[in-house]
């Protein structure tokens, strides 16, 4: 069968190997990389690949319960749909694994001894709050500008948590180089919003608005999460509390509209194409990914991954689907931007390696 291509070797170009292995590895350090034996490995560069995929199926999800808003003309219901098939799929996992139900009685024991707060619990109503943004403002939006606010939203309320250590969150000061990455974001979702804004008026800023707050929600979603991940011993513990507490905020919501509201007495007819009802099974498998791949890679190089997925997949659709407005150079520069800022924003800013464990959390999406 010839020979064996083994983590670490080249027999095919010795040589060539010798040559840049040194610079595959000293970018490896730069991002936290170099943890496993090898250094840089092929096993590596599909971990980031498969992590890659896991952000531009972030940006599917966008456009996927934006798509089913619209067609419901109904955000919430799109949005409960969503974070109640994740919900039953977790639970199905829940069912057949022993150590998620464990975790599950180790934080609610924690919660009734008081050293976890119950509020922690709640996380997932922060999660709901992104899904359901998504719902409303990507169809006027667009998928691009929704990923770069949220991006936006997202580190700079991670430089508060960070900063002060709110909801259990390890304490890490706002160096200038992570200040200075939020605010090459910030700008970058003005230029991003400045090149897409097409006549959308008041409620098209209003919808960027909430992007970008829900984004910053996120932070504080992810920091309960890790509290919660580190009394139950496994992240999937986050994940059941969390598509609990957000399908039961969207459920009750959307029962007011439906019983109370101005949708009163009025049902939703559901949609024929059977891709508008996946965005709750692309949520668990990107929750999957990231847990699995996460001590391979490391904290830094999968949100990193993950960021550039999504910015990639945002722009893909944008250009590659009918019916959207043309991808603009501001567009564009602004996408490319955020990405440089959010690479920018979390390098450390120390030598201290990044806990391969912290990210676990991190890395699951809210739905």
């Amino acid at each position: 069968m010839g020979d064996a291509l083994l983590p670490g070797t080249c027999p095919a170009n010795p040589e060539g190997y010798a040559v840049w292995m040194p610079f595959l590895r000293s970018g490896a350090r730069a991002v936290g990389l170099d943890g496993q034996p090898g250094g840089a490995t092929w096993q590596t560069v599909a971990a980031l690949a498969l992590v890659f995929f896991s952000g531009t199926l972030m940006a599917g999800q966008a456009e996927i319960n934006g798509a089913l808003s619209a067609f419901l003309d109904d955000p919430v219901g799109a949005a409960l749909f969503s974070f109640a098939t994740g919900l039953i799929l977790v639970y199905l996992k829940t069912a057949f694994s022993p150590k998620i139900r464990q975790g599950v009685k180790l934080t609610l024991a924690a919660v009734r001894r008081r050293q976890l707060p119950v509020w922690y619990l709640a996380s997932g109503a922060m999660g709901a709050s992104v899904v359901l943004a998504q719902s409303a403002a990507v169809p006027v939006t667009g998928v691009a500008v929704f990923v770069v606010a949220v991006v936006a939203g997202q580190v700079c309320s991670g430089l508060a948590v960070d900063s002060f250590g709110w909801g259990g969150a390890e304490r890490r000061p706002a160096s200038p180089l992570r200040v200075g990455g939020a605010v090459m974001i910030a700008l970058a979702t003005v230029m991003t919003a400045t090149g897409d804004m097409t006549g959308g008026g008041l409620g098209w800023l209003v919808a960027v608005a909430a992007s970008v707050a829900a984004g910053s929600l996120v932070s504080f979603q992810v920091a309960w999460n890790g509290s919660i991940k580190r009394t139950a011993g496994t992240p999937w513990a986050s994940a059941v509390f969390n598509f609990t507490a957000g399908t039961t905020v969207l459920a009750v919501a959307w029962l007011i509209t439906r019983l109370g509201g101005p949708r009163s007495g009025s049902w939703p007819s559901w949609p024929d194409s059977w891709w508008l009802y996946t965005s709750g099974l692309i949520g668990v498998t990107v929750i999957f990914l990231h847990s699995w791949l996460v001590r391979r890679i490391g904290v830094l190089a999968l949100g990193l991954a993950a960021v550039t997925g999504q910015l990639a997949g945002a722009l893909a659709l944008r250009a590659g689907l009918p019916g959207r407005s043309p991808v603009t150079v501001l567009v564009v520069a602004g996408t490319l931007a955020a990405l440089v800022g959010a690479i920018i924003a979390a390098l450390p800013s120390s030598r201290r390696r990044p806990d391969p464990d912290q990210f676990k959390d991190a890395a699951a999406p809210t739905a």
